[in-house]
Parts: C-alpha cells; structure tokens; sequence
C-alpha cells in the first residue's frame, strides 16, 4: 500500500493527456523523444498567445510606410477586437518539434498577412510577414519583412531589436546588461546564426552600443527556459503526491471517496480536460494542482 509509485505513474498519464490535447490542436508530436514530449508541448502553450483586446502600437517604420499601414490593417483590426492569431501563425507550428527559436530567444512572432482561412485552419501564407511582440495586454508591431527562400537571414536580422529599441526602449530596458565589457564585438548575421544554431544564449549588440541578453534564454534543445520551469513544477507537484500517500494514504483516499466505502489503493491519472488535476478511477472528484499542496502543507502543521 505504501510504496506506490504514484509519481512515475502521474508523468506517463500527463504525456498521454498531452498527447489527446495534441491531436485536438491537429499538432504533430512525431520526432520528439517520448518523455520530451511535456518540456515542447509547455514551449508551444507559452506561445500562443491568449485571445482577448489588445492596444495596438505601432512603430515608426510601419507608420512613415502606407503600403506597410495597409499590410497589417486586417491583423491590427483582429488583435483590437481579441479575435485569435494562431491562423495566422507559420505552419510549423503544426509540428511540436519546429521551434520559433526567433520567438524563443527575443519573443518576437511573426505572422502571415492572409485574409482567407484554408482547410488546415491557417490563412493564406503571404511573402511578407509582419514582425511583433505581444505582451499581456498590448501588440507591438515592429516591421512588414520578406521571408522565405529569398530572405534567408531575416530571423537574425539585429535591425528588428534595434526597431524595438528605439520605438519602445522600457521593452529591453531589463535586458541591458550591465558588465563594462563583453565578448561579442558585433552582432552579425552570421554570428547570430551561429550562436542561435547552437542554442547559445548570447547577448545582442544594439544601436546605442550595448549588449542586450535575451528575455527567452534557451535550453541546449532551443526550448524557451519557462516551458522547463512549468513542467519541472509539475514532477515536482506529483512527487509530492507520491510523498503524502507514504505519509498519510488516508488523506489522499478521504478526498477521493469521502462518502463511500473507501478502497485500499487509488488508480491516479491526469484528466485529459484542462486545467490539469488528478482524478482517481471511480471518483467524481479531481485534485487540483493547489489541492496537492494544500495536503503537503497539512503534513507539516
């Protein structure tokens, strides 16, 4: 009764819930290492940016260019009325292991300028994309750029920080690093490339002559640092199950069957549904990610 190893069990059912959720979206897990699977499905959630009204700020280069004002019309509509962007996101993000490394070390998206939503659900893909960052309650759209075969080197293109620099300087003002020197001389194309390539996260030489770190700051697999964070806690919030059932298995089983003849053991699995929480099989009740630490604290009283 004692030794159930509740933890290990837990991280197979939440890759098996992930897995549910995936499908639904229509992404494709394929190449990713099963146990892989949560650290890139938390890196995607993290990107998808939530649909609700935002302020739209434009930035110099698309006000002083009517062609790029006409461009981004139908999005800037889109984003004040918090309709969603994900159809006009790149289709690789159709596929869980296609990082946005661009968005991954400095948060910036891109979008296609589409109007037509096709049968995968994506809008037309378009040549020119529009550049941006999106905060909580704003977008930020910084530059229309080419993308594609003929511009190759638009995602290492230094000139979209220097656009945010100047436009919105409180956006990196935290980035700015504060050593008196620094190793990067420059911050070229090739260099950027190199360094992203090898999921380095080195800092950025901008405009005004500094060195900015980058807000995303990757892992060796290029997944954004938060995404390891969120799915870290969670084997943690299920090792923790595991502990106050060797503690006090009686705690856990009053939650789950407080009404009715209690059994030895509980069948512990993550519902499919979100948020996460835990359910127990032949139980109607579902224990929250608060809940577990609710009972850990009990312990300690």
């Amino acid at each position: 009764m004692y030794s159930r190893p509740y933890q290990s069990a837990l991280i197979v059912s939440y890759i098996e819930a992930i897995k549910k959720a995936l499908n639904r979206l229509g992404v494709n897990s394929s190449g990713v290492r099963y146990g892989n699977i949560p650290y890139y499905f938390h890196d995607l959630i993290l990107r998808i940016p939530e649909p609700k009204p935002r302020k739209v700020f434009l930035s110099d280069v698309i006000k002083n260019d009517n062609q790029k004002l006409q461009a981004v019309d139908f999005i800037k509509q889109k984003a004040e009325r918090g309709e969603s962007i994900w159809p006009h996101l790149s289709r690789g993000w159709g596929k869980l292991k296609n990082l946005d490394k661009l968005y991954n070390n400095w948060e910036v998206y891109h979008l296609h300028l589409g109007e037509v939503i096709e049968k995968d659900g994506y809008v037309s893909r378009t040549q020119d994309v529009l550049l941006l960052r999106i905060s909580t309650d704003a977008m930020h759209f910084i530059d229309v750029r080419g993308h594609g075969g003929e511009f190759p080197d638009l995602w290492y293109d230094v000139g979209i920080m220097n656009i945010v620099l100047k436009n919105w300087p409180d956006q990196l003002a935290n980035y700015k690093s504060l050593m008196t020197g620094h190793n990067v001389s420059e911050s070229s194309v090739d260099l950027i490339k190199k360094y992203r390539d090898g999921n380095f996260n080195a800092p950025l030489i901008l405009s005004d002559g500094c060195a900015y770190v980058s807000p995303g700051m990757v892992s060796l697999e290029g997944l954004g640092s938060l995404s390891g964070l969120h799915y870290n806690y969670l084997i943690r919030t299920f090792g923790v199950v595991e502990q106050v059932w060797i503690e006090a298995p009686y705690k856990l089983i009053n939650f789950y069957f407080p009404w009715r003849v209690q059994p030895a053991s509980l069948d512990l699995y993550i519902d499919p549904d979100w948020p996460i929480c835990i359910k127990a099989k032949n139980s109607n009740r579902s224990l929250s990610i608060t809940d577990v630490w609710r009972l850990a604290n009990s312990l300690i009283r």
